[in-house]
């Protein structure tokens, strides 16, 4: 009980199920919070404690305290990335070149972690659009792992590998991601070919009507079949039902730049209350300010 450094550890393992499940009101949210506090009244110096504390309220919607909890760990002497808290507490609020940055000093502390790797490689396509940058660091991941972390976003894969190779990597990390089994057979196929979205729309609606995906994974797909104005509609029932991840809308995919560029993304962003957050330290590289309005539909890349 007074070996402190075992809180964030536990801390850490809780935030990771709190940010991969849908419902950021879970237990998971609340176990992690309560190991790295309790961590940090054994001892205040504790770096990895304060990384998630960020991450869990950044992920929760609650934005000042994410950033107290960021200025915490970075007021600290010797503050080093030993978890990914840090890297996903600024992806989760928007701020991707601190995310980036930050991911990469993850990595540089903890070279052998798949994860760190992974999240350079994914980073790297969806954020830097640079695909030479993405490749290297998924090389390293899959020589951790045997697999790509990639293969979850079957998007970044099209320009790699083939649609059977695409299919099977998806089968194989689905699950890790929460995908039920054979969701990769709608969700891969039409990313290369088109003709192919109509019938596995309507089979993607079949799965939601039976219960068979999880909402948030529903909503996610919409993007996938150009189904902009239902996916920003459905975007504040999942905010008020508390199983709405933004972090989609800030990455390159498919059809993102149109969901950015839609009249109520702004007024999504000010509803879950990001925007106030924003305005202190910065709004995201695909937003540009016109005679007092925002425009978030640019496309972008950090540096």
């Amino acid at each position: 009980p007074g070996y402190a450094a075992v809180y964030p550890a536990l801390a850490e393992h809780y935030a990771t199920l709190c940010w991969g499940m849908d419902d950021r009101r879970s237990a998971d949210c609340e176990m992690a919070i309560s190991y790295a506090r309790q961590g940090l009244e054994l001892d205040p110096s504790l770096a990895d404690a304060y990384a998630t504390l960020a991450m869990i309220h950044a992920v929760r919607f609650e934005f000042p305290e994410a950033q107290a909890a960021l200025e915490s760990f970075h007021g600290l002497p010797a503050s080093e990335v030993l978890s990914n808290g840090i890297p996903w507490a600024y992806v989760n609020l928007g701020r991707l070149q601190e995310a980036w940055n930050a991911a990469q000093r993850f990595y540089s502390n903890d070279p052998l972690n798949p994860f760190a790797a992974g999240n350079l490689s994914l980073w790297a396509y969806s954020m830097k659009r640079d695909l030479e940058l993405s490749e290297h660091y998924e090389k390293i991941a899959v020589e951790l792992t045997g697999f790509s972390i990639l293969a979850g976003f079957p998007y970044t894969r099209t320009h790699r590998v083939g649609l059977e190779q695409a299919l099977a990597e998806a089968a194989v990390v689905g699950p890790i991601w929460g995908d039920p089994e054979g969701l990769e057979n709608i969700m891969v196929p039409p990313l290369y070919d088109p003709s192919l979205s109509e019938s596995l729309e309507r089979e993607l609606d079949a799965w939601y009507e039976r219960g068979d995906i999880r909402l948030a994974q529903y909503w996610s797909l919409q993007f996938l079949f150009g189904r902009v104005d239902k996916a920003m509609n459905m975007a504040f029932d999942l905010f008020q039902e508390g199983v709405f991840n933004p972090v989609p809308l800030w990455m390159h995919g498919p059809d993102m730049h149109r969901a950015r560029a839609h009249p109520r993304f702004v007024e999504l962003m000010e509803t879950i209350g990001i925007t106030a957050h924003w305005d202190q330290y910065g709004w995201p590289p695909f937003c540009r300010l016109a005679s007092g309005e925002w425009d978030c539909g640019h496309d972008f890349a950090i540096e």
